[in-house]
C-alpha cells in the first residue's frame, strides 16, 4: 500500500483492488483511498477521499464493474454515524472527480 493501515475496507473491480479507510499505526482514521493495479503492479492514490470521519472498519462492495459502495464504519472514538438513519457511500469510479456521494435511508421503526 501507499501508506500502511489496518481495519480498512477493500474490494476489486476488474484488475484493480481498492483499499479505503481504516486507521494508521497512530490510531488516526484514514479517509483516503487507493487502488492496486494488478496488471501494472503499482499503487495509485484515488483522488476522492471518504467525506466524513467514519472510515475505520468500513465495508466496501463493488457493483456493475463501476461503483464502490461503503457501509458502516466508525471514527477515532469508536462511534458510528447517527443510528436513526443508515448512511452509506457511493463512488463512481468512472467519475472519481465528483467524489463520494453520501446516501441515507431512514430507519423503519
Amino acid at each position: 500500500m501507499i501508506e500502511g493501515r489496518c481495519d480498512f475496507g477493500f474490494c476489486h473491480i476488474g484488475h484493480r483492488i481498492f483499499v479505503c479507510g481504516g486507521y494508521s499505526n497512530l490510531k488516526q482514521n484514514k479517509n483516503d483511498c487507493s487502488n492496486y493495479d494488478v496488471v501494472k503492479d503499482r499503487w495509485v492514490k484515488v483522488s476522492a477521499n471518504i467525506p466524513d470521519e467514519y472510515s475505520s472498519g468500513i465495508a466496501l462492495k463493488s457493483l456493475q464493474m463501476r461503483f464502490l459502495y461503503g457501509f458502516g464504519g466508525e471514527n477515532n472514538y469508536e462511534k458510528g454515524p447517527d443510528l436513526g438513519n443508515e448512511r452509506f457511500l457511493r463512488l463512481d469510479t468512472y467519475k472519481v472527480h465528483r467524489g463520494w456521494e453520501t446516501l441515507t435511508l431512514e430507519s423503519q421503526n
